[in-house]
């Protein structure tokens, strides 16, 4: 498969007059252009009724009437052709896939957000219909694109890149509430803490690592010079933005995207980020310009590129700043915004 033909979109803004109607499961900012997207949800009772009940079979009961009644309500809007869904992907949301691909509908929907693996035949198959339910699957680089085209033995033509964003910036930049002298890495998806592990052990650099998913660190052993926590925003922000390198390591192997948002929201603070990836991060940084990108699960590479820019804080000040200004440029939330309603709108 050729690369090139998973198209981007790079569009920022548009000026095209909207006749069509936007709907999502997901809140929208109402943009400056006009346009409104609604926020269509799922029966208010059994989401109260869901909150109400013990973990067990019948909240699990009502938890699934509740994503059926999401995916009835897409799906009956779904039936205007002038109508086009911008959804990301969740239970609820491959019901309503499902649904398109055996009542087949006349409106448009646009899938992003898509982290699945096919992990079986059957798994595979189902993806595959999910997929081809929708008028474009949303990737965030095309890397994974291709993993996915080439998995489930899709067309290109059904993918489009979108570039992510720093999470961070929707909202003001301010200064760090304190400036340490640490290096912090964090997040839960994917994460590759056994090899951090090795790449930092023994070192003389206080490394802290924030992860709530208990998996992600169970059975390693964890050095001396790391201390583990579980916090969440806005205190992960606050620890991000205080640290002097942020380290994102990913594991080998994925098929998927992950940790865009956390290296952008490291470059987003000014902090030099060092990404262990080889799906996304290689098409977002230019290597020890404005970031530093290793191979996943290399522990030796990992361990090099943090003693270089611990050792040299002109080099790190310097990458710092220019990720700042790539993620300013081309990043941010109201970028990634505009971008996917431009993608909406190319759809009426």
């Amino acid at each position: 498969m050729v690369a090139s033909q998973i198209p981007t979109v790079a569009a920022d803004s548009y000026s095209r007059p909207v006749a069509a109607t936007f709907y999502s499961n997901l809140p929208w900012d109402t943009s400056p252009e006009g346009v409104t997207i609604e926020y269509v949800t799922g029966s208010r009772i059994l989401k109260k009724c869901s909150e109400r009940l013990p973990l067990g079979i019948g909240r699990a009961v009502v938890e699934a009437g509740f994503d059926l009644s999401l995916a009835l309500r897409l799906w009956l809007r779904s039936r205007k052709r002038s109508a086009v869904a911008l959804v990301e992907s969740s239970r609820p949301i491959t019901a309503f896939c499902l649904f398109r691909s055996l009542l087949p509908t006349k409106g448009k929907v646009i899938l992003y957000g898509f982290y699945l693996y096919p992990s079986t035949g059957i798994r595979k198959r189902l993806l595959r219909r999910v997929i081809g339910s929708v008028s474009v699957c949303i990737v965030w680089s095309r890397r994974q694109g291709e993993n996915y085209c080439r998995e489930l033995q899709l067309s290109p033509s059904q993918f489009a890149v979108v570039p992510y964003k720093s999470n961070h910036s929707k909202y003001p930049r301010s200064a760090p509430v304190f400036r340490g002298d640490f290096v912090f890495s964090g997040g839960d998806s994917e994460r590759d803490y056994a090899t951090l592990f090795r790449a930092v052990d023994g070192l003389d650099i206080p490394v802290m690592v924030s992860t709530t998913l208990a998996s992600n660190t169970r059975g390693l052993r964890v050095p001396e010079n790391v201390l583990l926590v579980g916090v969440q925003e806005p205190y992960f922000a606050h620890l991000m933005a205080a640290a002097r390198i942020v380290v994102i390591p990913l594991l080998a192997g994925r098929l998927r995207a992950a940790g865009d948002a956390s290296f952008m929201n490291a470059m987003w603070h000014g902090v030099p980020v060092i990404c262990a990836d080889d799906i996304s991060a290689p098409e977002y940084i230019d290597n020890w310009v404005d970031g530093v990108v290793v191979a996943p699960g290399d522990a030796a590479a990992l361990r090099s590129a943090l003693l270089r820019l611990w050792q040299d804080p002109d080099k790190a000040r310097k990458v710092g700043e220019a990720g700042r200004m790539k993620i300013e440029s081309a990043y941010t939330h109201e970028h990634f915004r505009r971008r996917m309603l431009e993608i909406a709108i190319r759809c009426i």
